[in-house]
């Protein structure tokens, strides 16, 4: 157990409080929804949703994961470090199961820290590369708004959530061009007042030169971040089947890439409330009744965490076993290191 504190002790530092106050936002925002909804159609039509789509979303879903992996292990790979496929998906899982628990991106951090203590890959190489994800991630989906506002469906809401993923893309772009520019006068500039960001932003450059050294690796991750998100949109699709509506490519897209840019920035547990809210505000403009929508969208969130729940729970234990080496190194160091000093003091003492 000594592992397991020790692993999320270097994450958690949000504070009971806070993770409390977030999680309880987002049942209030459910709560809202429901009353706007309806409780009793809501709930009636969760009761009878098909098992058999359900079903299909906890089995595609995965698979989503399976080339978040892959689009890793090129980044690592890029940046000149390799990660074993089994250890880069645990530690993915390991991040959502986390994230799905504490809002902040809590989960990204613990990651590029699973990752550190498993594989000796460097957390700020890590981190730098979830980073990369992230922006491939916004540029992607507002690609995928740009594509349906300017061929399906022209209107104003479209166009501002293909601006709003393109922004928070750009946004995460420019941080990490200026890293790589200016990234040794940043760290020298903050060397002697935070050592540790100092450090991180030192090695983040290094990985930026090296991914941005390789330009088929990263229109390999680009390329693979769209299975990714149309994965993602699958789901949605089978929801709305489960709950007795079939969706065409336009709403599908519309509803997801709105569930999944809101919770860019996450302000509760796993996009708990926001989540449902973007998707039934959209599914509305499309003349769904808001009662299926809310069901639609719990259906396929509840079914989403409890992939993640059961996924990530069996991963996180692998990841706690491995990292308690690590961890048993770390505290053989210190000791050592203790020694060391209490050596070099004792003579000066006893003179």
């Amino acid at each position: 157990m000594a592992g397991f504190r020790d692993l999320f002790a270097t994450v958690t530092d949000q504070g009971i409080a806070r993770t409390l106050g977030a999680a309880l936002f987002g049942i209030l925002l459910l709560i809202g929804l429901f009353s706007f909804s309806g409780f009793t159609e809501v709930f009636s039509t969760v009761r009878t949703a098909n098992p058999l789509f359900i079903a299909g979303i906890a089995i595609i879903y995965p698979l989503s994961f399976v080339f978040r992996t892959w689009r890793w292990r090129v980044l690592l790979r890029a940046s000149g470090h390799l990660a074993s496929r089994a250890n880069a998906f645990r530690c993915i899982m390991s991040g959502w199961l986390v994230n799905s628990l504490i809002p902040a991106r809590a989960g990204d951090v613990l990651r590029g820290y699973a990752l550190k203590t498993t594989e000796g890959t460097p957390f700020s190489v890590a981190v730098g590369t979830i980073v990369i994800e992230r922006v491939l991630d916004m540029l992607v989906l507002g690609l995928l708004m740009t594509v349906v506002a300017s061929f399906y469906l022209r209107s104003q809401q479209t166009i501002y959530l293909a601006l709003g993923a393109f922004l928070i893309g750009v946004v995460l772009l420019i941080g990490l061009i200026i890293i790589y520019l200016v990234g040794d006068r940043l760290s020298d500039l903050l060397a002697d007042h935070v050592a540790g960001v100092s450090n991180s932003i030192k090695t983040v450059r290094q990985a930026l030169k090296r991914v941005s050294g390789n330009p088929f690796a990263l229109a390999l991750a680009a390329a693979i971040s769209l299975p990714v998100w149309m994965i993602e949109v699958t789901t949605i699709y089978f929801a709305a089947k489960a709950v007795g509506i079939t969706l065409s490519f336009v709403p599908t897209v519309t509803a997801g890439v709105s569930a999944f840019v809101s919770q860019a920035v996450p302000v509760t547990p796993g996009g708990l409330g926001t989540y449902e809210a973007a998707i039934t505000s959209i599914l509305v403009l499309f003349d769904i009744e808001s009662s299926t929508g809310t069901a639609l969208a719990l259906v396929d969130h509840f079914t989403r965490l409890s992939v993640i729940y059961v996924i990530g729970l069996i991963t996180t234990v692998h990841i706690i076993f491995q990292s308690r080496l690590y961890f048993r190194d770390q505290k053989q160091k210190s000791e050592q290191e203790s020694d060391r000093i209490q050596s070099s003091i004792g003579p000066e003492e006893s003179d």
